[in-house]
């Protein structure tokens, strides 16, 4: 969930088990270990958007950011 880059890119993935607050917790601790990160996150609001975001790709999808533009780069099959 962190990127230092120009770009992020993220596989979508249907985890068995993982729970929405593990999601949110997961968020939280990416941004606590940011160095120098100073920010203050809505957790619940952003793995909201992320989740829903998600549901326009396919299970292997990987999606690039660039900037605020979100985009498919490739589907991997497992």
């Amino acid at each position: 969930m962190y990127s230092a880059g120009e770009t992020s890119t993220a596989l979508v993935r249907d985890i068995d088990g993982l729970t929405v607050r593990d999601y949110e917790l997961a968020l939280e601790a990416s941004h606590e270990d940011h160095p120098g990160c100073t920010c203050i996150i809505d957790a619940p609001r952003m793995v909201g958007d992320l989740m829903r975001r998600a549901d326009r790709w396919p299970v292997g999808a990987v999606v690039e950011r660039r900037l605020d533009r979100l985009a498919l780069r490739r589907v991997v099959h497992a």
